[in-house]
């Protein structure tokens, strides 16, 4: 019995001394990051943490992270801590897998003693954010022609771990029709859709300009792709030729053959235009240069044989010197025979008559001469009376001194025109005249002549002078009229009844007849 307790005793005191003498391990993890974690695909984070031996052993220490298919790297891990002690700032950095947006994942972050299985951990709330993108793929350049519509078609893949609304944009500085199919889209995460591009360039844009165009697909205010594009426009010759259809032309000339030369092309063009003729004929073709969408003139020089004759067609030919584009154009052209060798009297006829009507007027001036000169002296010519129209000469005392002839002795010799030493205007005076006598208060002036020095001036007349005073007997002051002979002045006194005077230039015989008035 004794020896039973003090086998129990003995195994107490050993029990005592096992637990007295065991090890403690303890790890300790603090968080220095937030646990919720969103990153875009392919995106990384770096999550901080602190590590603490609570323990009374030395614990060698190992790292794991258990996440779904997020990638991982720890930086500046100890590998060891003394009982008591603490690690430094301790990274972990996490990449998003390509993944759908929104994806969730639950991780966990472990750090563990494998001798003796002491362990610590923490959570983080992993999530795969909204990735936006897209490629464009497709042609760089093409050839265009101006005027036509062109079409170009372009692949948009998404690049995308989620839905995209889009709207489509053709962003370009030239003057063309741009047009983009679709206008906008939704594009789900990693599909793909076609890009269809118009454009119509004006009508004469020049051979190799070059159209720049961007097409930018954009979600909200983002522009998540672009693709440059480029449209060459491409040489295009369109040449006409326009002449008169149809001439008449005579045989044995040179004769001009004008045409136009038109360039409904976008680039200048220089064409050679030729002839087809018949044999016999002959020509000198012409070189014409158009400016892109106008026209330049030019003119072929024909030579037609004199022996041909009527209906005939030539053949003009138009051809660019450097594409050979090449445009015909028919003219008929009637010809007419030369005129025979004088047979054409219409020149000389005209001569004659020109001659003739000269001749007629000289003989005409000339006779008229003969019958108003010297030898004319006893043609009598009327001239008829206009009353009050007859013009009234000046005075003595207002004409000039060196245009009158009336004086002391030179007046009385150009009044005896008779030769008998008398005054013969004093014998043109009427029964009334002298009736009046000495109590008519009017006295009569004496009309004086210019000398022939002075024929050519018309001084004396230039201003109107006075109306004529009428006397009581019908005498006036003397008038002047014009010889109808000479067209000179000639000096008349008017009276009631006719009278007859004569001119001093030209001797005819004037017989003054006084206008009878209704």
């Amino acid at each position: 019995m004794r020896y039973w307790i003090l086998l129990a005793v003995f195994a107490l005191a050993m029990l005592a001394t096992t637990t007295a003498s065991a090890d403690t391990h303890e790890l300790e993890l603090e968080l220095k990051s937030p646990p919720e974690i969103l990153r875009k695909p392919g995106e990384s984070q770096d999550v901080h943490f602190m590590v603490r031996n609570n323990g009374d052993v030395t614990e060698l220490l190992e790292y794991d992270f258990s996440g779904d298919g997020w990638a991982y790297i720890f930086f500046n891990t100890p590998s060891e801590l003394e009982p008591g002690e603490e690690s430094g700032l301790v990274s972990l950095r996490l990449t998003a897998p390509e993944a759908p947006a929104g994806e969730l994942t639950l991780a966990t972050m472990t750090v563990s003693n494998a001798t003796t299985a002491t362990t610590a951990t923490f959570k983080l709330n992993l999530t795969v954010g909204w990735r936006t993108g897209a490629e464009f793929s497709g042609p760089h350049s093409i050839n265009a022609a101006d005027g036509l519509a062109g079409y170009a078609q372009f692949q948009l893949n998404s690049t995308s771990n989620g839905a995209q609304p889009l709207i489509f944009w053709a962003i370009s500085g030239e003057a063309w029709q741009w047009r983009i199919q679709p206008t906008t889209w939704d594009l789900e995460a990693g599909g793909s859709m076609a890009v269809a591009l118009d454009w119509l360039p004006p009508r004469g844009t020049f051979a190799e300009t070059v159209g720049s165009v961007i097409l930018a697909a954009r979600t909200g205010s983002s522009t998540i792709a672009e693709w440059h594009f480029e449209i060459t426009i491409a040489p295009r010759n369109e040449l006409a030729l326009d002449a008169n259809s149809t001439l008449n032309i005579e045989a044995g000339k040179r004769v001009a053959v004008p045409f136009t030369i038109f360039n409904h092309g976008n680039r200048p063009l220089l064409a050679q235009v030729t002839a087809e003729v018949p044999a016999g004929w002959d020509y000198l073709g012409a070189n014409v240069g158009a400016a892109p969408a106008s026209g330049a003139g030019g003119v072929l020089r024909l030579t037609v044989p004199r022996e041909a004759h009527g209906l005939t067609t030539i053949t003009l030919h138009a051809r660019t010197v450097d594409t050979n584009l090449t445009v015909n154009l028919t003219i008929e052209l009637m010809v007419r025979p030369p005129p025979e060798e004088g047979a054409n009297w219409l020149p000389y006829i005209a001569v004659g008559l020109v001659a003739a009507i000269g001749a007629l007027v000289l003989l005409g001036g000339r006779r008229r001469r003969r019958a108003t000169g010297p030898e004319a002296t006893d043609d009598e010519m009327v001239v008829d009376d206009g009353g009050d129209e007859w013009e009234d000469t000046e005075s003595p005392a207002t004409a000039p001194e060196g245009q009158r002839r009336a004086s002391d002795g030179t007046g009385d010799e150009a009044d005896d025109r008779t030769g008998d030493g008398a005054d013969d205007d004093a014998d043109t005076g009427t029964p009334e005249d002298e009736a009046a006598g000495p109590c008519d208060e009017v006295q009569v002036e004496t009309e004086t002549s210019r000398t022939r020095d002075d024929e050519s001036s018309e001084s004396a007349f230039d201003e109107p002078l006075a109306k004529a005073q009428r006397r009581p007997s019908g005498l006036v002051r003397p008038v002047r009229l014009k010889c109808p002979g000479c067209d000179r002045r000639i000096s008349v006194t008017r009276s009631n009844d006719e009278q007859m005077t004569e001119c001093l230039w030209c001797s005819a015989t004037v017989v003054v007849r006084r206008k009878s008035r209704e």
